[in-house]
């Protein structure tokens, strides 16, 4: 009889996508996805403090401007915290073992594309497809 193989995996092993190598130089994006993280948390935390100023007293038109510089403000607050998700989910498949790799059609992304665009969640086609569609 033969004996079966003792297959014990290392504690420490991360998990992986089954059939996806891991892209390399990982601390390279986590590095710059975390210093993105910081820089949009600093940029949204700056304009909601000059958003909400101390009331001023004034006339009707600086009410009405203020409001307006302040929907501005929020509307690119908004921008900014879709970008921070992206940003999240990015570092997310990095733990997951499958950064790199299109959601869609589980193609590897190219290397220029992740480092312009290190939260880039598609391959160039499927971006392309889905901002057609």
């Amino acid at each position: 009889m033969k004996k079966p193989k003792n297959k014990r995996k290392s504690k420490t092993a991360k998990k992986k996508a089954p059939g996806i190598k891991r892209i390399g130089n990982l601390d390279f994006y986590r590095k710059k996805l975390e210093a993105l993280r910081a820089d949009l948390l600093k940029t949204v935390q700056k304009k909601r403090e000059e958003a909400l100023p101390e009331t001023e007293v004034g006339d009707e038109g600086d009410v009405a401007s203020r409001s307006v510089a302040r929907d501005l403000v929020f509307e690119l607050t908004d921008n900014e915290h879709r970008l921070l998700d992206e940003v999240e989910a990015a570092l997310r498949r990095i733990e997951k073992g499958t950064f790199g790799y299109c959601e869609s059609c589980v193609s590897r992304i190219k290397a220029m594309r992740l480092k312009y665009m290190p939260y880039a969640r598609y391959c160039i086609k499927c971006q392309a497809r889905f901002e057609r569609s």
